[in-house]
C-alpha cells in the first residue's frame, strides 16, 4: 500500500490539476491489465509476467497480476470510499469541479471566462467540448 500511496502523490505532485486525469486513465490501466499507450497513461506486460504503468512522469511496476489488481482495489478504496459508487463517477466529479474552478477563474489582466470578453463564450464552448470527448 505505502508503494501505491507513494506513486499516487507523486502523480498528484506532477499533474497538479490534471491530476485526476492520469489517476483515472491509470486506474483503468491497473483494472483491465491490457497493453494500452494513451495520452494521460500507458502500461506493459513486462516479459517476467509483471506489469508497467506510467501516468504523467511516473511510472509504477507490479510484479504480477495479483499486485495489479491491488492497485485498482486500492485507487478504488482511496478515491472513492463512500461518496462515489466507482472510479468513473469520481472520474466525472473531479471533472465538473474543474470545470467550475475554470468558469470562476480570472486572470491577473482582469479577464475572466464569465466577462463576455470577445470571443470568450466561443473559447469555452471548444474548450469543453473537446474535454468531453476524451476517454
Amino acid at each position: 500500500m505505502e508503494k501505491f500511496d507513494a506513486w499516487l502523490a507523486q502523480i498528484h505532485d506532477d499533474q497538479d490539476e490534471f491530476a485526476y486525469r492520469a489517476i483515472y486513465s491509470a486506474y483503468l490501466n491497473a483494472a483491465g491489465g491490457f497493453p494500452f499507450d494513451g495520452v494521460e497513461s500507458s502500461c506493459r506486460r513486462l516479459a517476467d509476467g509483471g506489469f508497467e504503468i506510467t501516468a504523467g512522469r511516473e511510472t509504477i511496476t507490479l510484479a504480477d497480476d495479483a499486485e495489479r489488481e491491488a492497485l485498482a482495489a486500492h485507487m478504488v478504496n482511496r478515491y472513492c470510499e463512500e461518496r462515489y459508487p466507482g472510479m468513473r463517477e469520481w472520474e466525472e466529479q473531479q471533472h465538473r469541479w474543474y470545470v467550475d474552478d475554470l468558469r470562476d477563474w480570472a486572470g491577473s489582466d482582469g479577464w475572466s471566462s464569465s466577462s463576455g470578453g470577445v470571443g470568450a463564450e466561443t473559447w469555452w464552448r471548444k474548450l469543453v467540448g473537446r474535454l468531453r470527448r476524451r476517454p
